[in-house]
């Protein structure tokens, strides 16, 4: 595992404060409070920039004096520790930047159809969060969305979204399993980076590209099939991987990242002949199989 995850996060978290006017809020015209609600109106639409309520479960409105909720802002609830469950109305789009960030008692939370992007950092350090359902409309996945959910068992991720971002699912230490949709082109650095839980993974046909360590530390991982199409794995994507017993590449030239780290010295290759796979599993010792003997 790598010693700047935390303080990469941390870094980003400092900072984010500063970002809050310039991302997702931008045009304000207008600021206003209505009960537990800070927001700020742009062409009629009205965006979440602060709750200050005791938490318990939250029904967010629809409306904010009169004018449509179409957006959770930066930060708006961020480190509610109080919060246990909240409900997003229909006719909001976005959640964005650390909206519920450090809302560590957050047990469940609905997430309407409409809903197109989860923003950096959206659920980061949400321990309590079990389970979620990401609806169809979601196109994005932004970096560190579900960072350190270490309660977060399983999630599926919908039809639409092409990206699992940059250590989306972090330290989700008790993931189990997931759905990962056709249309998916790239998995990102440390997407599950330490997922001790994970078992297994299905990685569709379309993902071109597995980032640096992608899988790093997924200890409860004892298989994995690269399909056809995926052109290269990223250092140490599989580093720490001590119960991946084989691993699978579905197509011949497979870039490979030429170090000892990205494939576990114990786990057998599984492959074409020739092939990649194959240079690499002689380059480093690794036992080689060839794919369907």
């Amino acid at each position: 595992m790598r010693p700047f995850k935390i303080s990469k996060i941390n870094t980003f978290l400092v900072g984010i404060m500063m970002m809050a006017i310039l991302l997702c809020c931008s045009s304000q015209v207008q600021a206003a409070q209505d009960g537990d609600y800070f927001y700020t109106v742009t062409s009629n639409e009205a965006q979440i920039t602060e709750y200050t309520g005791v938490g318990g479960v939250v029904t967010i409105p629809s409306k904010l004096a009169g004018v449509p909720v179409t957006s959770i802002g930066n930060n708006a609830f961020f480190q509610c520790i109080g919060l246990t469950g909240v409900s997003i109305p229909q006719g909001v789009t976005s959640i964005c930047i650390g909206a519920f960030t450090g809302c560590s008692s957050l047990a469940s939370i609905s997430i309407p159809q409409g809903v197109t992007n989860i923003g950096l950092l959206a659920f980061d350090g949400c321990a309590s969060l079990t389970s979620i359902s990401i609806p169809q409309g979601v196109t994005s996945i932004d970096d560190e969305a579900f960072v350190g959910c270490t309660g977060l068992t399983s999630i599926s991720i919908p039809q639409g979204v092409t990206r699992i971002g940059d250590y989306t699912f972090d330290s989700c230490t008790g993931l189990t399993s997931i759905s990962i949709p056709q249309g998916v082109t790239s998995i990102g650095d440390s997407a599950f980076d330490s997922c001790t839980g994970l078992t297994s993974i299905s990685i569709p046909q379309g993902v071109t590209s597995i980032g640096n360590y992608t899988f790093d530390g997924c200890t409860g991982l004892t298989s994995i099939s690269i399909p056809q199409g995926v052109t290269s794995i990223g250092d140490s994507a599989f580093s720490c991987c001590q119960g991946l017993t084989n691993i699978t590449f579905s197509m011949a030239t497979t870039t490979i990242y030429d170090s000892a780290g990205t494939i576990p010295a114990a786990t057998t290759i599984i492959g074409y002949d020739p092939s990649t796979a194959k240079d690499y599993a002689t380059k480093y010792n690794r036992m080689f199989e060839v794919i369907g003997q």
